[in-house]
């Protein structure tokens, strides 16, 4: 079972393809990442990124000054 919130306002993140806003979080089950409906920035490209595959935004505001690496540890 899939639920989908909207995100009201959408939140800035970083993705593999450059910074976005996502729209939507899809909440897939307990044993899968959840996914983000993103409009890429640059591109105007709908994307879906799981979990693993996005970041939040620096923000010096919030202490936030530094985000780690996109990419899935193996």
């Amino acid at each position: 079972m899939r639920d989908v919130i909207r995100l009201q306002p959408p939140i800035w993140l970083h993705t593999p393809k450059g910074e976005a806003r996502a729209h939507f979080l899809i909440i897939v089950d307990e044993d899968d990442d959840d996914e983000w409906k993103c409009l890429q920035q640059e591109t105007g490209e709908w994307w879906t990124w799981k979990n693993t595959d996005v970041r939040g935004m620096k923000n010096v505001t919030l202490g936030r000054t530094t985000i780690s690496k996109i990419g899935r540890k193996r």
